[in-house]
């Protein structure tokens, strides 16, 4: 199975979830907001997204923001300011949409109503889906099904041709007012 280890041209996951839960994410968001401490960095990611950029590999995320979600509104902002940069510059690349135009696209896309959960896609051939619990907290992943694969991949084509994307410069200047 492909995974973080070993795939070839890209990994990328969109965060279809309107919040998390986690005790690190916690901690460090209140360290964040009491003092503008950064969270210690998960240096051997950040490796992992360098090297396998380094042999030219796409490391892509996408965030769905929705400002109306507070709590998670700002901690995507603690996240701009503290986390992404390091992964950015280790070869990562940030994207940014509203949940509203998320799922907008997928009703187009789905009208049978089917929705995505947190995904990873490895070169287009496999993938994760990550699943959660009802107060948020992750619970589990599981290898994304022969018959959904299809439809993740199609929701990765189109979200990455929509126009409705914005990198995190971006992003810093509409909810930050850093330019």
């Amino acid at each position: 199975m492909l995974d973080f280890d070993n795939y070839k041209s890209e990994a990328i996951k969109i965060d279809t979830r309107p919040i998390y839960k986690s005790d690190a994410e916690s901690d460090w968001f209140a360290a964040w907001r009491e003092s503008g401490a950064k969270p210690v960095i998960n240096e051997d990611w950040n490796k992992q997204i360098a090297e396998r950029v380094a042999n030219n590999a796409r490391h892509i995320r996408i965030k769905l923001l929705d400002e109306s979600n507070a709590p998670a509104f700002e901690i995507q902002k603690c996240a701009v300011q503290t986390i992404y940069p390091d992964q950015i510059m280790a070869g990562a690349e940030y994207r940014f949409m509203e949940r509203a135009d998320f799922y907008d696209l997928v009703a187009k896309l789905f009208p049978d109503g089917w929705r995505p959960n947190d995904f990873w896609l490895f070169d287009l051939t496999e993938g994760i889906e990550q699943f959660y619990t009802e107060d948020f907290a992750y619970n589990n992943a599981a290898p994304i099904s022969a018959e959904d694969l299809p439809k993740y991949i199609a929701l990765r084509n189109a979200v990455l041709q929509l126009d409705k994307l914005f990198d995190i410069e971006e992003f810093k200047k509409r909810y930050i007012n850093i330019a």
